[in-house]
């Protein structure tokens, strides 16, 4: 119960069911360098809270506690004399050991080494995990007729498509690399995203590229949404000049970062 409150909140802002999330649950509550949020599973934090108070109890005298935590227990890796032997416990810590070791995903660093905006972050996330509402996956919920992509008219949309296939993003994207000075056609969705994932130097340029290119796929997206719920229309030059100005917005309060932004053109379009 307690769940479902917490995931219609993340969605939908109120205590209702949320119609259809973005991104599940137990995917939100796997660890950051896991794709996830960090969120508490609190049915697993349950869990560990019930194994710390049959934990004390088993010291007493009733040994027949240990039967009701025992499968607990061994979820977590530890034998029975690993069990009555603990000096102490740590629900925390307990919840963690019964969380299995999740693979790490490869555009991690992008996340959790990131200065921008954190809905450029969380949007950059979706993206990666290809959760983004395209027509393409709204019709095949039956939910959307029209697959068209809005910013350019000539095909159906889809994350490939929106990243960066559309001659729009495409060339929003290639402009905001070469004010970098990275001289790069953009390839394929994953291609791109592997080579993005990778740019995870500590540097003040890797620390802008990173800021840059969750600001790029945000604000793609949301030009998108302007022209399908709002019928506005932004060029490709206003939607760059809006990025890199929020990218030195957020940059200058970063020493390292604020003297690489100075050496480059603030209006490059």
């Amino acid at each position: 119960m307690v769940n479902l409150l917490l995931k219609g909140y993340l969605w939908t802002r109120s205590t209702d069911k949320a119609k259809k999330a973005l991104i599940s649950w137990e995917q939100l509550c796997k660890p950051k360098a896991a794709g996830g949020l960090n969120f508490t599973d609190i049915l697993e934090w349950n869990r560990a809270a019930i194994s710390k108070l049959l934990w004390n109890l088993s010291h007493k005298k009733d040994k027949l506690w240990i039967l009701k935590s025992k499968k607990y227990f061994e979820k977590a890796g530890y034998t029975y004399a690993d069990y009555l032997h603990m000096p102490k416990f740590s629900i925390q810590c307990f919840y963690r050991t019964l969380q299995p070791i999740y693979p790490k995903v490869p555009w991690r660093k992008m996340i959790c080494n990131n200065y921008g905006v954190p809905k450029w972050i969380f949007t950059f996330r979706v993206a990666a995990m290809g959760r983004l509402y395209t027509r393409d996956r709204l019709a095949k919920w039956g939910i959307a007729n029209i697959l068209d992509y809005p910013l350019c008219n000539n095909a159906h949309e889809s994350i490939r498509h929106l990243y960066f296939m559309c001659p729009f993003s495409n060339y929003v994207w290639t402009q905001l690399l070469a004010w970098q000075g990275i001289n790069k056609a953009p390839q394929d969705w994953e291609v791109e995203l592997a080579w993005i994932s990778r740019n995870t130097r500590k540097s003040g340029e890797a620390e802008i590229f990173r800021m840059v290119a969750a600001g790029c796929i945000y604000h793609i997206w949301k030009e998108r949404n302007y022209r399908i719920f709002q019928a506005k229309t932004r060029t490709a030059k206003q939607v760059i000049k809006t990025v890199i100005q929020e990218v030195c917005y957020r940059g200058n309060v970063r020493a390292g970062i604020e003297r690489r932004l100075r050496a480059m053109n603030f209006y490059p379009v």
